[in-house]
């Protein structure tokens, strides 16, 4: 588009911020948990998310928890989900539990009553009510995604305000890429920048999931760091925000209650304050919730 005046680019600046200090514009995305919202000023358009954790944390858990309240909320917020590693039907029935506050094997086996059968149809009723799009292709690259998006906005009527991938790693790279023929933390990089460059170019915030390596496992505190995030230094360079999911994954001793406290852990935040948000894990349900404690700095 060229170069701009300052004088363009202020214009238009100046306004919404004079709105955000008049309470008139709303400053992102909010997604459902009042301290995360706080601090992040909701996700921001045009900004890459990476939600990181070792596997069996709850990644996909908190993604389609911050989904589901965008959407189901005053924003009307419309969200896609990418889910490359789960069905649709696996993807749906997680988002049913949540709402239908119902134990999510319970659904999964069919082993419930009428009552538990009357909660999941109001659910139901009540989820395909909600701008939520689903995808479940396995093998997909960032172009193929990136070609849905413009498909689906488009259409009349149609817009997105949240984009959330699960998970990077499992992104294919077209045979022809430059990441497709070197190393895997070159294809990751190469990943990265396409998600980034997503986010930017349509103006929505895009939430991306990630591994972590081994590394976490071996250190005392089991606390994760950005050196830990797979295969590339790169995912730390793109994203605006990383935010990391930590708890104890240790079996409890016989007779004792399982902890489920969890931290959220906002390691980097470009335009704002690093930060840690304590949780608590619900997993029968597939669903976090913040506890009633003050938020710590790192």
């Amino acid at each position: 588009k060229g170069l701009e005046h300052v004088g363009v680019v202020a214009e238009e600046s100046m306004e919404a911020l004079l709105d955000r200090l008049e309470g008139r514009g709303s400053t992102g995305l909010r997604v459902g948990f009042s301290r995360l919202d706080a601090i992040t000023q909701g996700f921001q358009p045009g900004n890459l998310i990476v939600l990181a954790a070792r596997p069996g944390l709850g990644k996909t858990a908190l993604a389609l928890n911050w989904l589901l309240r965008a959407a189901d909320s005053a924003q009307r917020a419309h969200g896609a989900f990418f889910s490359l590693e789960m069905s649709r039907e696996e993807v749906f029935t997680r988002l049913l539990a949540a709402k239908a506050s119902v134990n999510m094997k319970a659904v999964m086996s069919g082993a419930y009553d009428e009552v538990v059968q009357a909660k999941l149809l109001a659910a139901r009723n009540e989820l395909v009510q909600l701008p939520i799009f689903i995808n479940d292709q396995a093998a997909i690259t960032v172009r193929e995604i990136t070609a849905m998006v413009d498909r689906h906005l488009s259409q009349a009527n149609q817009r997105l305000d949240l984009i959330i991938v699960d998970y990077l790693q499992l992104i294919s790279s077209p045979p022809e890429s430059r990441g497709a023929k070197q190393n895997e933390a070159v294809r990751v990089a190469e990943i990265s920048r396409a998600f980034k460059l997503l986010a930017k170019d349509h103006g929505i915030p895009v939430v991306v999931l990630s591994q972590l390596n081994r590394e976490v496992e071996h250190r005392q505190s089991g606390q994760p760091q950005l050196s830990d995030l797979r295969d590339s230094g790169a995912i730390e360079q793109d994203a605006d925000i990383v935010i990391f999911i930590h708890r104890k994954m240790k079996p409890p001793l016989e007779g004792e209650p399982e902890d489920r406290n969890a931290q959220l852990i906002i390691a980097k935040h470009r335009n704002g304050p690093t930060a840690i948000v304590p949780l608590y894990f619900e997993a029968e349900y597939a669903r976090y919730r913040e506890l009633e404690r003050a938020t710590d700095e790192v």
